[in-house]
């Protein structure tokens, strides 16, 4: 039931990247959701889905947008690959979005939200967090 359940889940977060819809992703995370990116550790990380969201929003209204690649779901987690689109004019203020290269992901999926955003500097860091503990 569960791997039929996230299934569902991934099904929403594709339709929401490929929808490039804020406000669909903001539906799918949990009131509690963590985002630890790749330039912030554990203790600085957004808590809740209102800081996830503080900070999407200004990168969404200058036009970046992030195409999902690819996603692996394994047990409650799922690898993402992003590649982001950075308008020229904002690409200063928005740097990570904006280096070259695919971005990785691994979000955890419980009773049909996000509840975690993990950011990794590389698909073998990813990779490596799908792996049973």
């Amino acid at each position: 039931m569960g791997d039929v359940f996230h299934a569902k889940t991934l099904e929403r977060v594709r339709a929401a990247f490929a929808a490039g819809d804020l406000n669909r992703f903001a539906a799918l995370l949990h009131p509690e959701a963590r985002w630890v990116s790749v330039e912030r550790d554990e203790e600085s990380a957004c808590s809740n889905r209102d800081q996830v969201l503080a900070v999407m929003r200004p990168a969404f209204e200058a036009g970046v947008r992030a195409t999902l690649v690819q996603a692996r779901l394994s047990g409650d987690r799922v690898l993402v690959e992003l590649q982001t689109h950075v308008p020229p004019e904002v690409a200063d203020t928005f740097p990570l979005a904006a280096r070259p290269g695919a971005k990785w992901k691994v979000l955890t999926l419980s009773a049909g939200t996000v509840t975690h955003i993990q950011d990794c500097s590389d698909r073998d860091e990813a990779e490596a967090l799908l792996l049973p503990a």
